[in-house]
């Protein structure tokens, strides 16, 4: 598991450019956990880089528990401008989703 976490982004953004999808794909997928690494932060990069967090501290992560991170002081929200009644709005709409569908 350390090493799929360690190398998951530059995995996907290899697949993605093997796939011949454009470079705006591999970039996000190769810095959606790493945006201070990443120059420019494109906003889809932005987006990305937010929900994967959002869904991370609402536990749907990979781990057994969900992180404490404060959506609103990172990176990503900021470039976006999103506030704190945007991210709740979310999560709601997320949790929503996710005790509806048997698929999740």
């Amino acid at each position: 598991m350390e090493t799929l976490e360690a190398h998951h982004g530059a995995f996907g953004a290899s697949v993605l450019r093997r796939w011949r999808f454009s470079r705006g794909y591999a970039e996000v997928a190769m810095w959606h956990d790493k945006i201070d690494d990443a120059d420019p932060v494109s906003k889809e990069l932005a987006v990305v880089h937010l929900v994967n967090l959002l869904v991370k501290t609402m536990g749907y992560g990979q781990t057994d528990e969900a992180p404490e991170i404060e959506l609103e002081t990172q990176k990503s929200a900021k470039i976006l401008r999103v506030t704190d009644a945007m991210i709740v709005k979310t999560r709601e709409e997320v949790k929503e989703i996710m005790d509806n569908n048997p698929m999740a």
